[in-house]
């Protein structure tokens, strides 16, 4: 894999909000306010983080607290109904 070339600018996002770091004034994130060390890779993310991922799992996560209790309402309904039953006959 060839070098980039030395006049390339790295690929740099904030750790804590995912802010793009690159051509920034300062080594202070203006976002979230977290700094971070160009010469650290530690301190920044080579990479963007996953927001569509996170999106998709919050979005199951809402729908899932929200279809349970629905869900487990319509069980003791059941459960009622066969109780009712059971009295008749």
């Amino acid at each position: 894999m060839p070098a980039p070339p030395p006049n390339a600018t790295p690929n740099m996002f904030c750790r804590h909000c995912g802010y793009a770091l690159v051509g920034l004034p300062g080594n202070r994130c203006p976002e979230c306010g977290h700094d971070f060390d160009p010469a650290n890779p530690r301190t920044f993310l080579a990479r963007p983080r996953r927001v569509v991922l996170r999106r998709i799992v919050r979005i199951v996560l809402v729908l899932f607290c929200l279809t349970l209790p629905s869900a487990s309402y319509f069980a003791y309904l059941d459960w009622q109904v066969h109780q009712e039953a059971d009295a008749i006959q």
